[in-house]
């Protein structure tokens, strides 16, 4: 399986990858966070999965266009980038 998880460099992104990742799958995370993004991608593949990265923005149509569709066919797709305030509560939005 291919999964791609937008905004995969912290919270529930970030535990979707690593919740997904097994042998037979391909994690493809995107964000805006190189580090983070590389940090992942190590404890992606710690657990037998492939990873790939694409760190860009999201709310570039531009940048969408360019990292995504070159990707093809993916299988299931985890659309949780977003803009949270520090203020905010998953449970109160």
């Amino acid at each position: 399986k291919r999964i791609l998880i937008t905004g995969a460099t912290s919270g529930i992104g970030r535990a979707t990858a690593l919740r997904l990742a097994a042998p037979d799958t391909e994690i493809i995370i995107t964000g805006r966070r190189a580090d983070r993004l590389e940090a992942l991608r190590l404890e992606v593949e710690a657990k037998g999965a492939q990873c790939v990265v694409l760190n860009f923005d999201v709310r570039s149509e531009k940048e969408c266009q360019e990292n995504l569709i070159p990707l093809g066919r993916v299988d299931i797709l985890v659309n949780n980038a977003a803009v949270q305030f520090p203020q905010d509560k998953l449970q109160d939005i």
